[in-house]
Order: C-alpha cells, then sequence, then structure tokens
C-alpha cells in the first residue's frame, strides 16, 4: 500500500485523510500571517496559498496544529 500524498478531502468515500508534508506546513502558516482573521474571505485566500489543499483542508490542518500546540505546552 502506498503513501497518500496532496489533498484527498475531496474525493468520494475515501477517509478524508490529507498528509501535510513540512513544505506545505510552512505555506500554510505564511498564508495565515499574510491573511489575517479580519480579512475578507480569509480561508479561500489561506487555500489558494497552499498549493493542492482545500480550504477545508487548511482549516482542519489549523485545528490540528493548534491541538497539537497546546498538547505539548501542557506536557512541559
Amino acid at each position: 500500500m502506498g503513501v497518500i500524498t496532496g489533498d484527498q478531502d475531496s474525493g468520494g468515500g475515501g477517509t478524508g485523510a490529507v498528509v501535510w508534508n513540512s513544505v506545505e506546513d510552512i505555506a500554510l502558516l505564511n498564508a495565515l500571517k499574510a491573511f489575517p482573521k479580519d480579512v475578507p474571505m480569509r480561508w479561500e485566500k489561506v487555500a489558494a496559498a497552499v498549493p493542492g489543499k482545500s480550504k477545508a483542508a487548511c482549516m482542519k490542518r489549523v485545528a490540528e496544529l493548534k491541538t497539537d500546540f497546546r498538547s505539548s505546552k501542557a506536557s512541559n
């Protein structure tokens, strides 16, 4: 079985799993800085700045990163 790459959340009947690499994570973080919360259509712009990722995938990844960050801070 191969590794899932790219944006897998747009297919029908799949698991909805999306694999992110470090380059995509950096692009996401840079897009979040470039488009603050008060920017109209922020998530559409963020997704456009992260090649191959949908708005939903970007939003989900940000939530995952926040959870991971909070977990790591709590364990220290």
